[in-house]
């Protein structure tokens, strides 16, 4: 298996002396700062997927495109539309924030304030945004490890519209369709979809009772732009989700056809933009609100379990250009509220405001060297207040370019923690400081080198009754290497590649027992690589294989529990996409083709070899 490991990442990294210098889609516009800007004027670690590369690979949600870049790993315990993590550059999901159209995604109802992931769909997604490294300094809390932003599609001049269907193993399907109209003053834009499988069974062993999964996804916006002045937007997402899970803790284990959960999330945004030369000023109102509930039953019999969550946010941000730089500041106001509730128990609830203010500055020192300072303090109405920093600087040299940020962000509580924390403590942010070094050559080859340590790391100790969430003592690390390349092989063939390594990331302390020991679900190796072929200009197929290395889970049926490995494996992947006309194009997606059987969280199962088929239809 080692042999096998080193051999794709000696491929990768080989390649590279084959490789012409032909140009490579570039993304031109990304929002790191809050501002939209040149993707090369951009200094923290930025990777982009498009709306192309989301159709090329047959992604359903945003955990499985997240899965093929460098530093981040998911896990799901169990088939499509089952519980997902994310650990970017081996920190906790909680971490990272998730962004649709400036509404955040991170749910205040959860254990570690992430964003449910297997409920976001791609279906109105135009790129996504991946911002890696500490950026509380501009976008506020739990976005120690970095930023998932997501932008939707916007309207077309003229009418336009499309249509989607596929179909697939497990018996799972997905349909949608959107219709939009743009002139120079009003776009409009609405549309929907449907995701539904059969599923396979959650927990092991593979041939129990299925889980299946449904969910339907709603989207619309209206843009008015009266004049180069003045546009004002509004944006409304809603996703309706019900499935079967199994629960580790029931009675019946995998065979568990009682259990089962739905939910339902409401995201909406207003905007409204002034521009007059040099200066841009932006009022942007957000709401969020959730609600999940679980079903289940057990030893004591029947069990619901209801987790709810709202998160209102307004910003005002002002940009100014100037002859060498741009010069963003802005302030915002975000209210946070998490609830759970098991049975007909008295809620768990808590609530914190957040009033923000942060000052960034993107500044050309010379033509090759772009320096970036960004400042902001955060008033919570609960915990400490927190203040957050960056500096990055890049400099260009012939092909070369090399980048450096240093900085410190923070990790806010979410409500359920609030509401759940350990006896007779406190509960504050987690601080990161941490920095980054990369060096590009020729937009080809990225290879970064980075470093992040955690301080007060919020962790759930004790043992029931006595337990709960507090802030561990001694500090938490992490630091690794990524290395990513994109390349031309010949004019018909692209090839694609990443590997990242984890160094370090164990737990000092855990404040309970004092034990000290490794963090479970993350991956010490990854590696991605994938060769994109276009023997015509319709016509492309594609050949991918990810590699997991060393990865560890606790195994509850002993006590105490014991570690296992989930670890080392390699999965393949192909596709075909042929555009049959301008306006219509079919697509074939076969999924771990060697039917690998593996789990990335202990005892849940993983979807064995897939084939799906789609037909997409565009006027």
């Amino acid at each position: 298996m080692k042999t096998t490991k080193y051999s794709m990442v000696l491929i990768t990294l080989l390649s590279i002396a084959n490789a012409q210098e032909v140009a490579l889609e570039q993304i031109e516009i990304v929002s790191s700062n809050r501002d939209e800007q040149k993707l090369s004027k951009t200094i923290s670690t930025t990777e982009v997927i498009t709306s192309a590369m989301i159709e090329q690979k047959g992604y359903y949600n945003l955990a499985q495109a997240l899965n093929d870049i460098a530093g981040l790993a998911t896990t799901q315990s169990g088939g499509l539309g089952q519980t997902t993590s994310i650990f970017t550059r081996g920190m906790a999901s909680g971490s990272m924030l998730v962004m649709i159209d400036g509404v955040r995604f991170n749910d205040a109802s959860t254990t570690a304030n992430n964003a449910i992931l297997e409920n976001i769909s791609l279906d109105n997604v135009k790129q996504i945004e991946i911002i890696k490294g500490g950026m509380s300094s501009i976008w506020g809390g739990n976005a120690s490890a970095g930023v998932i932003n997501i932008i939707t599609k916007t309207p077309k001049n003229g009418v336009h519209g499309s249509l989607n269907g596929s179909y697939g193993t497990y018996g799972t399907y997905d349909v949608g369709g959107d219709v939009s109209y743009k002139n120079d003053t009003i776009g409009i834009r609405a549309g929907g979809s449907r995701l539904a499988t059969n599923g396979i069974s959650a927990l092991a062993p593979l041939k129990s009772e299925k889980d299946r999964m449904g969910q339907n996804n709603f989207y619309g916006s209206f843009d008015f732009t009266p004049n180069k002045h003045h546009s004002f937007s509004f944006s409304a997402n809603q996703t309706n989700t019900d499935a079967d899970f199994d629960d580790s803790y029931s009675a019946l284990l995998a065979n568990d056809a009682y259990s089962y959960s739905n939910g339902t999330g409401k995201f909406t945004s207003a905007k409204y933009t002034f521009s007059d030369e040099n200066y841009q000023s932006t009022l942007q109102a957000t709401k969020a609100d959730g609600e999940r509930k679980y079903y289940t039953t057990g030893s004591f019999g029947d069990n619901e379990n209801i987790y709810k969550f709202s998160t209102d946010n307004y910003s005002w941000i002002n940009k100014y250009s100037y002859t060498d730089g741009t010069l963003i500041g802005g302030l915002e106001y975000l209210g946070v509220n998490g609830l759970n509730q098991y049975n007909t128990y008295t809620p768990s609830q808590d609530k914190y405001i957040d009033q923000g203010v942060f000052m960034s500055n993107l500044y050309n020192l010379t033509d090759t060297t772009l320096l970036e300072t960004n400042l902001r303090y955060d008033h919570f109405s609960k915990f400490d207040d927190e203040t957050s920093y960056k500096v990055g600087i890049k400099q260009k040299i012939g092909e070369f370019e090399a980048r450096a940020n240093y900085g410190k962000s923070f990790d806010a509580p979410s409500g359920y923690q609030l509401a759940n924390t350990y006896p007779a403590s406190s509960l504050n942010p987690s601080t990161t400081k941490g920095y980054e070094l990369g060096l590009k050559y020729a937009k080809i080859l990225d290879v970064v080198y980075f470093s992040n340590t955690v301080k007060d790391e919020i962790i759930y100790t004790g043992s029931w009754p006595t337990s709960g969430y507090a802030n561990s003592y001694g500090d938490t690390k992490y630091n690794g290497i990524e290395i990513a390349l994109n390349t031309t092989l010949t004019e018909q063939i692209l090839l694609s590649a990443n590997y990242t390594k984890l160094f370090d990331f164990n737990e000092q302390i855990v404040m309970a027992n004092g034990s000290i020991g490794p963090k479970t679900r993350r991956p010490k190796e990854t590696a991605n690589i994938s060769l994109s072929y276009e023997p015509i200009e319709k016509l492309t197929t594609l050949v991918s294989a990810q590699y997991i290395g060393d990865r560890f889970d606790n195994d509850y049926s002993t006590w105490p529990a014991s570690i296992v490995s989930t670890g080392n494996y390699i999965l393949w992947n192909t596709s075909v996409t042929y555009d049959v006309t301008p306006s219509i194009s079919v697509a074939m997606y076969f999924k771990n083709m060697f039917d690998k059987d593996y789990q990335s969280v202990y005892g849940y199962n993983s979807e064995g070899r897939t084939l799906t088929g789609k037909l997409t239809y565009k006027f």
